[in-house]
């Protein structure tokens, strides 16, 4: 028992040295001191005892990393595309995912710039054309801007632009 004891001292001395006051303990019932052979103080709980964590909003000391899952969106690339994001109330971050998915042997996705997808025209260097029919594509900071590259297509409605503040 005693070793159980002074684990859970270690441990809470550990939790409490990461924090200055990240931890607080409070105690339902009452604690007693004992000394020990030696002549130090040990805090022992008695068995009733309840023991509650109350996690602090004080800083953290060490550097914390925000872990942000990105969002995954399912595009129907087809015909009627183009009022699409704008008919919905996604609000979209720079590394969340666009899946295309269209029938390949009619359609494709073209990344362009401003100037081309206002003009639903391709650039002679193009970076990708994509192709598989279930295409997914990482969204930058900014506009983002995507075409179909089959002839006629993109005048027909096959464009979109999302915005990833």
């Amino acid at each position: 028992m005693r070793i159980i004891s002074r684990l859970f001292i270690l441990l809470l001395s550990i939790l409490l040295a990461l924090s200055s006051s990240a931890i607080q303990m409070a105690a339902a019932g009452h604690r007693h001191h004992r000394l020990h052979h030696h002549g130090h103080r040990h805090h022992h709980l008695e068995s009733h005892e309840t023991v509650h964590f109350k996690p602090s909003t004080d800083a953290v000391p060490f550097p914390s990393i925000p872990w942000i899952v990105p969002g995954v969106y399912n595009v129907s690339w087809n015909f009627n595309v183009k009022d699409w994001p704008h008919d919905t109330n996604i609000t979209f971050r720079a590394g969340d995912i666009l899946v295309f998915n269209y029938d390949q042997d009619m359609h494709n996705v073209v990344p362009v710039d401003e100037a081309n997808y206002l003009n639903c025209s391709i650039p002679e260097e193009v970076a990708a054309v994509y192709t598989s029919g279930h295409d997914s594509i990482v969204l930058g900071p900014g506009s983002n801007y995507f075409i179909c590259g089959t002839m006629g297509h993109c005048i027909a409605g096959m464009f979109i632009n999302v915005t990833a503040p």
